[in-house]
Parts: structure tokens; C-alpha cells; sequence
């Protein structure tokens, strides 16, 4: 981040203006089936020049992170899904995939969603040293650990400055998969006029009773969870 700061105070106003207007120019057109949703000038250590980058999505869902200079010349036209990226493309480009079984990939590197436990998971990995992992049900407390942990191991933190655009991606991808796949109680089933409650412990049926709310039976279901197995299955909120 610090080579890119001093990289852009380096320009002048003509180029400064010049990179704006690549920005403005390619952000929303389409490259066969891939989309810019934005893009953004990269300086690398040792270069005299920046490179344009794009960040783009699939008409599949998936999140594509590539150098502009791939679409411009018709070298990428799609993320993998129709057609095999050949070797030389896909040394540059970095494919995010919209839904796995049982987690979701974002563009915040380091924060991973995994549906199968309605989730989110922070890691990192500083030079060779994985960080611990830490799990939470708030996208806020993801985004705050994932930038303690880069001000620990590096001093500064790049989410800082782009917090906002990364906290209403990932609460997206949160609000898109709850859709897809609505939470569901375990043992918590309709049953006419009423709402049947039961919970299993190793083999062995410990609970089976009835409420005549769902409201009821979700906070039944939650209740039983804690009591024998110190904790819930699912986040609080979705027993409400």
C-alpha cells in the first residue's frame, strides 16, 4: 500500500487525470461473459508504470480479479465455467467462486462465509504463519478481527480505508445465500395444528413435545441444545 501511495504522489496532473479516466472508461462494460465492476491502477516494486486491475464478476456469480489488458485483448472472456482459462491467463487471474457446498469465497481476502453453519471465518496468512482462525456471526466483528490481525502482523491495515465497499459486498453474499438456502431448524416440524419439538443426544431420543407456536418451539429447540450440548447448533438470531 505504501508503493502505491508514494507511486500516485509521484504523478503529475496530466497523469493523474489520464488513470481516472481508464477507471470511469471501463467500469460497468462487459467482456463476453465477464463484467467490470470496477477498476483500479496497481503499482508493482521495481516498475516504472502501474497496471490496470479489474474487479469483475462471471454472469455465473463468480467474483474475477484480472489485469485489464486480458479483456482488452479477448485473451479472457469468462472466469473457467464455459471454456478452460489457458495457463498463461490464469497465472494472472484470480477467480472467486460465488457457492461451494459449504462455503462461500469472497474478495476480502482472509474471510471466508461458511453456510453450513451460518458463519463467518477469519484467517490469514502472514508470511508462511497462519493466523488462528476465529468464527462469528457478525460480517462487523469479521471485518473488525481480520483488521486487527493485519495491524498486529503488519502495522497497517488495508481495510481501513476500503471498509465500507468490503462490509456491503459481504453482507451481500450473506443476503444472497440466506435466500438460496433458507435456515432450518433441525427436530422442529409442523404438525397441523401445532408444532412438534425433538432433539436427539448420541442415538438416544432425549426430547419429543409439541408447542402451539413455532416461536415456541424454536426457543423449545434452542433451550435443549444448550442444556445438552453447552451450545446451539445455529447462531441465536435464527431461533427467532
Amino acid at each position: 500500500m505504501k508503493r502505491d501511495i508514494a507511486f500516485y504522489n509521484s504523478l503529475n496532473d496530466l497523469e493523474v487525470h489520464r488513470f481516472l479516466d481508464e477507471i470511469c472508461k471501463y467500469s460497468g462494460r462487459k467482456f463476453g461473459s465477464i463484467i467490470v465492476k470496477e477498476a483500479m491502477w496497481s503499482h508493482k516494486e521495481g516498475e516504472t508504470t502501474g497496471d490496470l486491475i479489474g474487479k469483475c464478476q462471471c454472469t455465473c456469480g463468480n467474483i474475477v480479479v484480472t489485469p485489464m489488458r486480458l479483456l482488452l485483448s479477448g485473451r479472457l472472456t469468462n472466469c473457467g465455467c464455459k471454456t478452460p482459462l489457458p495457463a498463461e491467463v490464469k497465472k494472472e487471474v484470480r477467480v472467486y467462486e460465488s457457492e461451494s457446498y459449504t462455503k462461500w469465497a469472497t474478495t476480502v481476502e482472509g474471510i471466508m462465509w461458511y453456510g453450513n453453519r451460518l458463519m463467518w471465518a477469519v484467517a490469514r496468512n502472514f508470511d508462511g504463519y497462519w493466523a488462528p482462525m476465529y468464527m462469528t456471526e457478525s460480517v462487523q466483528e469479521a471485518l473488525q478481527m481480520r483488521m486487527d490481525l493485519e495491524k498486529k502482523y503488519w502495522g497497517e491495515s488495508l481495510i481501513e480505508q476500503y471498509y465500507e465497499p468490503m462490509l456491503k459486498e459481504l453482507q451481500q453474499i450473506e443476503k444472497v445465500y440466506l435466500k438460496k438456502h433458507p435456515p432450518k431448524i433441525e427436530g422442529v416440524t409442523r404438525m397441523r395444528d401445532r408444532w412438534q419439538v425433538r432433539l436427539w443426544v448420541r442415538g438416544e431420543l432425549v426430547m419429543s413435545e409439541y408447542r402451539k407456536t413455532r416461536e415456541e418451539a424454536l426457543q423449545l429447540r434452542y433451550d435443549a441444545e444448550v442444556k445438552y450440548y453447552g451450545e446451539s447448533f445455529l447462531p441465536r438470531k435464527y431461533y427467532v
